[in-house]
């Protein structure tokens, strides 16, 4: 419960960063909002009978490093999209 209440608290911080004009907020509250995603996805571990939950969870933090690589300030494009593709064949694997 606690930390569903700091995705969406974290999430909404997210939002409003990303409207107002104090960009080291924004560039924290993205990753913290997926770290909660991940805490919380690591949570339901003890349901996992077939071994998707890792794939999943694999797809999250490849995700947050693809969140992370794109707000670089340094060119990462082709490494952040290289990341994010790489996280949706985790997810195909771990929800087929």
């Amino acid at each position: 419960m606690l930390l569903s209440f700091l995705i969406i608290a974290s999430g909404w911080w997210h939002i409003r960063a990303a409207y107002g004009s104090d960009s080291r907020q924004f560039y924290i509250s993205k990753p913290l909002t997926m770290l909660f995603i991940i805490a919380l996805a690591f949570g339901y571990q003890s349901d996992d009978h077939n071994g998707s939950h890792a794939w999943i969870l694999l797809g999250l933090c490849l995700s947050l490093a693809g969140d992370v690589l794109l707000m670089l300030p340094r060119d990462r494009f082709i490494q952040g999209l290289a990341a994010f593709l790489v996280a949706h064949l985790c997810y195909i694997v771990g929800f087929a």
